[in-house]
């Protein structure tokens, strides 16, 4: 029997998402919720052409449309398959079986997933629900012998965001011991802190970014990364001959050439989160998120979230119910337009009533 290499024995992953009608109101996976409008779509649909398809692909000008929007130069650039491939390109290039690898726990499984493939010591940084993570608890977590520190800032589902002067602070630290410090940035449109200006004076300092938060364009699976050039040889000796097809690299280089369309729909987020809190307030006992695009919302005691999100299903709406420590039974709600909202907060006050009128009589 042929057996894979022990790393891969030991994750257990499913083979497909669960399935969501192209029509549901889809709340569960923080990606962008409506569609784009019809002039960029047929602007998107334009762009494929006989050439684009029967071509290797060249992305010298979606290189140049990301260093335009970033303001970094080429060489300090890399295109992944997504934040999850620039992360496991980090993996694959600097972490060795038994190296110790530190990231805040709960927050994007993926750190954890790559840990156990290549095989490193995993050290979970706990995180609760009243109390925000300091800066001396990370500096606290970086001890002589670690190899790297992932950190998603901001985080989800649990969200915190520390300051650029906790980053540089941090990112000295690990400087000091040696200790890679690598800012997962998934979603800095809607916070604008970053650590990318970090990468010219600490050559420690590794940032991932996405397409799939702010720029909505989470079915191309699109990331990338900001670190110095000496860095991103190394990540680049490890990708694919092409970072991206040619059809994602041309919507790509439109896109980024249209940061109205994503500055557009972070105004749009940020007024629906002052929406929701204002219309859950009466059934939610707490309503937290600032910095990203969704929010985690504890309901009051007496509302059962499982049976809450298994109702929504059955309007079409979709929600993440949180099962685990230490956010049980929490939910976890993409922000979008109004519209959406007001469709979602409706039917969970409705629910709310009709549980509050069951239980009273």
């Amino acid at each position: 029997m042929i057996k894979a290499r022990p790393g891969i024995r030991v994750v257990a992953r499913w083979s497909n998402p669960l399935l969501r009608t192209a029509s549901g109101l889809c709340l569960d996976r923080n990606e962008r919720v409506t569609d784009f409008d019809d002039q960029t779509l047929d602007t998107i649909r334009g762009l494929l052409t006989g050439p684009l398809l029967r071509r290797y692909p060249s992305l010298g000008s979606a290189y140049l449309a990301l260093s335009a929007l970033t303001h970094h130069l080429v060489e300090e650039l890399l295109f992944t398959a997504g934040a999850d491939g620039a992360i496991q390109a980090v993996f694959s290039s600097f972490i060795s079986a038994g190296d110790r690898v530190v990231f805040p726990s709960p927050t994007y499984i993926m750190y954890e997933i790559y840990s156990r493939v290549y095989r490193a010591e995993a050290e979970p940084l706990h995180l609760q629900t009243d109390s925000p993570i300091t800066v001396d608890e990370v500096l606290a977590s970086i001890t002589p012998g670690t190899r790297a520190l992932f950190f998603p800032n901001p985080n989800q589902p649990i969200e915190y965001i520390l300051s650029e002067s906790a980053l540089d602070q941090i990112a000295y630290h690990c400087h000091s011991l040696g200790c890679l410090f690598i800012v997962d940035e998934a979603y800095y449109n809607f916070s604008n802190v970053t650590a990318s200006t970090l990468i010219r004076r600490y050559g420690n300092v590794i940032v991932i970014r996405s397409l799939s938060k702010a720029f909505g364009l989470a079915g191309l699976r699109v990331g990338y990364v900001i670190a110095r050039k000496s860095l991103i040889d190394i990540l680049r000796s490890m990708k694919a001959p092409y970072e991206l097809n040619g059809v994602t690299a041309a919507i790509v280089e439109q896109i980024l050439k249209h940061q109205d369309i994503m500055l557009d729909y972070v105004r749009t987020v940020a007024d629906s989160r002052q929406y929701l809190r204002r219309a859950l307030g009466p059934v939610a006992s707490e309503i937290n998120g600032d910095y990203t695009n969704a929010v985690l919302v504890r309901m009051t005691p007496r509302i059962d979230t499982a049976a809450l999100t298994a109702y929504l299903a059955t309007r079409n709406i979709f929600v993440k119910h949180h099962d685990d420590a230490p956010i049980v039974g929490r939910l976890r709600i993409t922000l979008g337009p109004l519209r959406e909202m007001e469709r979602l907060c409706n039917e969970i006050t409705a629910y709310c009533q009709a549980n509050l009128r069951e239980h009273l009589s």
